[in-house]
């Protein structure tokens, strides 16, 4: 074997270790992972954004319309972030080259792939999308997790960074997990890991480094947008390899514009000291935690960006904030005796932190779209990987990974790896409803393709309310979905299960809303005004009053029904 590279597969994980340049480090993950590659997860990210131009309503259905922003995507605003990138970091042209030399992608489908998230943020707030597209939410957002406990929160005071990614890329990604391992042979760049999968050729999303230094990136919604800066996912990989200290991190991240709105979770164990990074194209805002505590989702904390966001929904904002909440409320809980295992179980946490009970998704740390689950304990030279192959990730087994050892040998002689379990639900049935849910989910945002896919959403998502009933969220999406595909009597059911279910204020606002559209719809309309009225005395969020007004006044048709917007990783519409 070629000693500047060394390669195993291992209880369902690439290990890929390579010595060379940043091209050079590309050909050889393209080269050995060939064929993971060319059906793992960039195929899809080079179609996901495309796909979604294609399902939009409104202007854009109009097929010159439609034609004519798939044009300006690939043609204008894809040659447009990467000629930024050549002005910036022209070596990643040469990665993306070499990747597709190796795999025999169109180099542009990889250019596509790596450039999906910061495409669909500049999309979603480029002037003439937001004319054509008003109706037509960005669906399949990427929402993450990450919590780092230290000092009087872990049993012995060292720092334990944990982190979700949550990307919508569910089945192509977690199938071909990697762990790389990059020693660069450039000038002054640092040794450092990245955990991804197969063909995602970047350090920049989940990371650490030989100096003990941890990264995990976090998308956010923004107001502002450049299409001059750099991709996250290469600003990320520039801190993760020249970084030995968290203001050498931080100095970088000012040095370089951004495409788009990010937070970078940046830990040093070496300092004792944990920041997020909250960057808008332009600035960038320190926050540092007052005791041994940090977590992050995927809204700013910055009291100087809450303005500068431009949050979905009440819905999204719920979970943003139940995710967090849930995490401070299990460091609190459990302080004084955090170690990796117990961060390990909080990864594939299902607990609700607005009920207090177990649920499928929605207001959750483990989510159907958690494709990595990753704990990092630098100061033991230790990491630990979510090695199941199916989303969340977090419920299943993590495997023990002794850095220290695996930085100096020949991986084709790395052996059987400790395995540490996951979290443990408290329900039996749990396990079942949730992947039956995440195949519900794969047929609406994955393989929304097949003209029959709101059927087999439909039929997964059935089987697994009747594995879970005891779950409002599953109930309100089933209704959703029956509303959505014309059965009205059905979703009634479901309405009226999901109000007996314990929702929030927001959500039990949100079922009467559609409760009473559906009466509408078969000809109830006198009760159906008594819920519009009722329910618009209770609430205060101006989406859903606006909404409950409209159906006071007038009744709701089935015409309106091809308006209605679903996102299965939420328990309710981003539009009403």
């Amino acid at each position: 074997m070629d000693n500047t590279y060394s390669y195993n597969y291992i209880q369902g994980v690439n290990f890929l270790k390579v010595k060379g340049s940043h091209s050079y480090r590309a050909r050889i993950h393209g080269r050995v992972l060939k064929d993971q590659i060319r059906v793992g997860a960039l195929p899809t990210l080079a179609e996901i954004n495309d796909w979604m131009l294609r399902r939009a309503e409104g202007p854009v259905e109009i097929p010159m319309v439609r034609n004519f922003l798939i044009y300006l995507y690939n043609k204008v605003l894809m040659p447009k972030l990467e000629a930024s990138v050549a002005r910036s970091a022209p070596y990643y042209l040469e990665v993306m080259k070499a990747l597709s030399e190796e795999t025999g992608l169109h180099k542009n489908l990889i250019r596509n792939a790596l450039f999906q998230a910061d495409g669909i943020m500049v999309l979603s707030r480029l002037s003439v999308m937001k004319y054509l597209m008003t109706d037509m939410p960005i669906t399949c957002l990427p929402c993450c997790s990450s919590s780092v406990a230290f000092n009087e929160y872990t049993d012995d005071g060292r720092m334990i960074v944990a982190r979700n990614q949550d990307y919508p890329i569910v089945g192509p990604w977690e199938k071909h997990p990697l762990v790389f391992f990059n020693i660069p042979t450039e000038k002054d760049l640092i040794p450092y890991i990245s955990i991804t999968s197969s063909g995602v050729q970047t350090g920049g999303l989940t990371a650490t480094n030989k100096e003990g230094l941890t990264l995990a990136t976090h998308a956010h919604l923004g107001t502002e947008i450049s299409t001059d800066g750099l991709p996250v996912f290469l600003l990320g990989e520039m801190i993760i390899s020249k970084a030995k200290t968290i203001d050498e991190a931080i100095k970088i991240a000012r040095n370089y514009t951004r495409n788009a709105n990010w937070a970078y979770i940046i830990s040093s164990h070496k300092e004792n000291k944990v920041v997020v990074l909250e960057c808008t194209p332009k600035e960038v805002f320190v926050r540092e935690p007052s005791v041994g505590k940090m977590t992050h989702t995927n809204y700013f904390q910055s009291e100087a960006l809450k303005n500068k966001e431009a949050l979905i929904s009440a819905s999204v904002l719920e979970d943003l904030y139940g995710r967090r909440l849930r995490m401070d409320q299990y460091l609190d809980h459990n302080k004084g005796k955090l170690n990796p295992d117990l961060m390990m179980k909080m990864l594939g946490d299902h607990v609700d932190y607005f009920s207090g009970t177990e649920r499928v998704f929605g207001n959750t740390v483990s989510v159907i779209t958690s494709i990595k689950s990753v704990v990092f304990d630098p100061s033991k030279s230790r990491l630990y990987v979510g090695n199941r192959h199916e989303s969340p990730v977090g419920l299943g087994n993590f495997l023990e990974l002794d850095l220290e050892k695996m930085w100096d040998m020949d991986f084709s002689e790395l052996g059987e790896l400790p395995v540490h379990p996951g979290y443990q639900p408290q329900s039996p049935k749990l396990i079942q409803a949730v992947s039956e849910y995440r195949e519900a989910y794969r047929c609406f945002h994955i393989e929304n393709f097949h003209d029959d896919y709101m059927i087999n959403t439909r039929n997964h998502l059935r089987k697994a309310v009747r594995t879970f009933p005891q779950d409002g969220h599953m109930q309100l999406q089933m209704a959703l979905v029956y509303f959505k595909t014309k059965s009205p009597k059905k979703a009634l059911f479901h309405f009226q299960k999901a109000r007996e279910m314990g929702l929030t204020h927001h959500l039990e606002g949100v079922c009467k809303l559609f409760h009473a559209r559906c009466l509408d719809l078969v000809g109830r309309r006198k009760e159906a005004k008594e819920i519009y009225k009722s329910t618009l005395e209770e609430i205060n969020e101006p989406g859903l009053k606006e909404a409950l007004q409209k159906g006071l006044s007038s009744k709701y048709k089935k015409k309106m029904l091809s308006h209605l917007m679903l996102d299965l990783q939420f328990p309710a519409p981003h539009h009403y």
